[in-house]
């Protein structure tokens, strides 16, 4: 359950995603699910896992499939990368991929 304060964070970090929309021409082309994922994943930093995300209230209406479908997208376009957990392996945390 996200309190108000998390939530100002979440509604900030998409307002500047969506403002660089314009100019990024690798994130003009995600789908309004997948521009929420990445979103959600820069909110939460280097902690953000798949099952995690399926289980957030915000996307209580996208199928597990939809959900990585949209992942594996935004790992080919560079702008999420994946890294495995250190005390469990089976977890990989997904992070904004830094500019380069």
């Amino acid at each position: 359950n996200m309190n108000e304060d998390n939530a100002k964070i979440a509604w900030r970090y998409m307002t500047l995603l969506k403002a660089s929309q314009e100019e990024n021409s690798q994130t003009r082309n995600l789908t309004g699910t997948e521009f929420q994922i990445l979103a959600y994943i820069g909110w939460r930093g280097d902690k953000a896992y798949v099952s995690e995300i399926v289980e957030h209230p915000m996307f209580r209406y996208q199928s597990l499939s939809t959900i990585k479908r949209g992942i594996v997208n935004m790992k080919a376009l560079g702008l999420i990368e994946a890294k495995s957990a250190t005390k469990d392996s089976r977890i990989m945390y997904l992070k904004l991929k830094e500019e380069t």
